[in-house]
C-alpha cells in the first residue's frame, strides 16, 4: 500500500477527478434533453404543413425538482472524493514524516557511534577523497580546513602525494582488505586495515580505513612474548639445575664413599699415617664441598622464594672486613697476600652482616680459586655524594674473558668446569646485593687479572628482588 501511495501521481487524478465532476454538473445526460417539451410554435407549424402520419405520444417531462438531483449527486461525491483524497495525503504526508524521522534518528546514532569509537574510520574515494570521517578522524588531521573531498594524504598527513605506507593503495588497486602497522619515532604503533566498498553493481565505490592507535595491545604482545622466553628459561634453568645438581653432588659423594672405603676395608698396617692424614682431608674437603652446595642451593631458593629476612644492624666494617681476610686464608691456606685497603680505621655501616659477610666471602673465596700466586685485596671506599658505600676484591689471577663478565652472575655459570665450586656463589652475591639496594659487576677495565664491585647504600631499604635469569 504504502509502494503505492508514493508512486501514484495525486496530480493528475484530481485533475481528471474534477473535470469529471464539473462536466456531470454542467452538462446534464442527453435523457433530459430527450424529456423536455417542445415550443407551442413549433408544434403549430409542424401540424398545419400536412397531415403526416401521427406521432406517438412522448412521455412527460419529469419535474424540475427530480432533475435537479443529479448535480447535487455530483457535487456530494466530489466533495466525498475530495475527503479521502485529503485523508490519502494526510496519511502518505505522516508516513513520509515518519519514516524521514526514523531514518534521521538512525543515521544519528550510527554518527554517534562512529563518533565513540577508540579508532578513526575513514571513507575514501578510488581517488583518495575523504568522503566521510568521524571527530576521531577529524581530530587527528593536519589540515586546519579538513573538508569532504579534500585528499587524504593532505589532510590528515600533509602530504603532496598518496603515502607509501597507506593500505588504501592496495585495496584500492586489488579490490581487497589491506593492513598494515607502522611505529612512529616516539615508538608509538598504529595499526591501519583498508577494505574495499562494492555497489550493487560489483563497481569500486571507495574504501573503509580504519586507524587506531595499537601501543598497548604491541607492549602486552610484548609482555606475552617476555614471558614466554622468561618461562622457556625458567625451564632450561630446571633442566641446567638437575643436571648440574647431579653433577655437582656426585662428585663429592664420590669422593667421601670412595676414601671411607679404603680406610674402612684396607688393612690399617698397610696404610701410612701420612696417607691417613691424606685420606681423611679428602674426606672433609668433600664434606665441606657437599654441605657449601646444600647450604647455597637452600641460600638461592629463599631468596628467589622471598623467604629470606633481613636483620639491619649497624656493623663495623674494619673488623668484619679482617675477619672475613682471615677466614679466607685459613680455609684456603694458600700462600697468596691479602690486603685490606680502607682510608679509615673505622666505619659504620647499617647492614645485614651475616649476608654482607656471605658476599665478601663468595668473592675472596673465587679470587683465591683463580689466583695462583700474587695478592688479594679487599678495598672499602665511600661515596658521599650517591650516600653508598662502594667495595671491591681484585686479585691478580687469570681474569675473566670480556664475553662471560655478565653471564658469571648466572647461576651455575663456571669459568672452569673442572674447578670445585656450586656455580651459585655470585648468583647469590648478586640477588643479596640488588635486595639491599646496591648493585654488582665486573670491573671490565682492569686487565691484571679480575676486580668484583659491588655498592652497597649507606641506609638500606629493602627492594624487590632482581633475580638473574628470570
Amino acid at each position: 500500500m504504502g509502494k503505492f501511495i508514493r508512486h501514484f501521481n495525486f496530480k493528475h487524478f484530481y485533475i481528471s477527478t474534477g473535470l469529471l465532476l464539473l462536466s456531470m454538473v454542467f452538462f446534464p445526460t442527453s435523457s433530459s434533453y430527450a424529456q423536455s417539451p417542445l415550443p407551442d410554435s413549433i408544434q403549430t407549424a409542424t401540424l398545419s404543413e400536412s397531415p403526416t402520419p401521427e406521432i406517438p405520444e412522448l412521455p412527460q417531462p419529469k419535474p424540475r425538482a427530480e432533475r435537479s438531483k443529479y448535480p447535487l449527486i455530483a457535487i456530494v461525491s466530489l466533495l466525498a472524493l475530495l475527503l479521502l483524497g485529503y485523508l490519502v495525503v494526510f496519511y502518505y504526508f505522516f508516513g513520509v514524516k515518519k519514516l524521514k524521522e526514523a531514518l534521521e534518528e538512525s543515521e544519528a546514532n550510527n554518527i554517534l557511534i562512529l563518533n565513540n569509537l577508540r579508532a578513526d574510520i575513514r571513507f575514501i574515494t578510488p581517488d583518495y577523497k575523504v568522503k566521510w570521517y568521524n571527530e576521531m578522524g577529524g581530530s587527528l588531521r593536519r589540515h586546519s580546513d579538513l573538508k569532504q573531498n579534500m585528499e587524504c594524504y593532505r589532510a590528515f598527513y600533509g602530504l603532496d602525494h598518496v603515502c607509501d605506507f597507506c593500505p588504501a593503495k592496495e585495496a584500492i588497486a586489488t579490490g581487497k582488505s589491506a593492513e598494515t602497522t607502522i611505529e612512529s619515532p616516539d615508538h608509538r604503533f598504529t595499526s591501519m586495515l583498508a577494505t574495499p566498498v562494492f555497489d550493487n553493481e560489483n563497481k569500486l565505490t571507495g574504501v573503509v580505513v580504519r586507524v587506531e592507535d595499537v601501543t598497548k595491545d604491541k607492549e602486552r604482545e610484548q609482555d606475552l612474548r617476555t614471558a614466554k622466553e622468561k618461562a622457556e628459561e625458567s625451564d632450561r634453568l630446571k633442566s641446567s639445575f638437575l643436571a648440574n645438581m647431579s653433577h655437582e653432588i656426585r662428585t663429592p659423594l664420590n669422593a667421601i664413599v670412595g676414601f671411607s672405603s679404603i680406610l674402612l676395608n684396607e688393612d690399617t698396617s698397610e696404610i701410612s699415617e701420612e696417607e691417613r692424614k691424606s685420606y681423611s682431608e679428602i674426606i672433609r674437603a668433600n664434606s665441606d664441598l657437599l654441605l657449601r652446595l646444600i647450604g647455597d642451593i637452600l641460600d638461592i631458593s629463599r631468596l628467589e622464594t622471598d623467604r629470606v629476612t633481613f636483620n639491619l644492624v649497624p656493623c663495623e666494617l674494619i673488623t668484619l672486613s679482617n675477619n672475613v681476610i682471615s677466614t679466607t686464608r685459613y680455609a684456603r691456606q694458600s700462600n697468596l697476600s691479602f690486603v685490606l685497603d680502607a682510608p679509615f680505621t673505622s666505619y659504620e655501616l647499617i647492614t645485614d652482616v651475616q649476608r654482607l659477610q656471605q658476599v665478601l666471602i663468595n668473592l675472596m673465596s673465587n679470587a683465591v680459586k683463580f689466583t695462583s700466586e700474587g695478592t688479594i685485596t679487599l678495598s672499602i671506599r665511600e661515596d658521599e655524594p650517591n650516600d653508598q658505600v662502594i667495595f671491591s676484591v681484585t686479585d691478580t689471577g687469570c681474569g675473566i674473558p670480556p664475553e662471560k663478565q655478565k653471564k658469571v652472575f648466572e647461576r651455575f655459570e663456571k669459568l672452569d668446569e673442572y674447578a670445585q665450586g656450586t656455580g651459585l656463589g655470585l648468583a647469590i652475591c648478586k640477588i643479596t646485593i640488588n635486595l639491599l639496594g646496591g648493585d654488582i659487576w665486573v670491573d671490565e677495565n682492569y686487565t691484571q687479572g679480575a676486580r668484583f664491585v659491588f655498592t652497597h647504600p649507606r641506609h638500606p631499604q629493602i627492594k624487590e628482588k632482581n633475580i638473574p635469569g628470570k
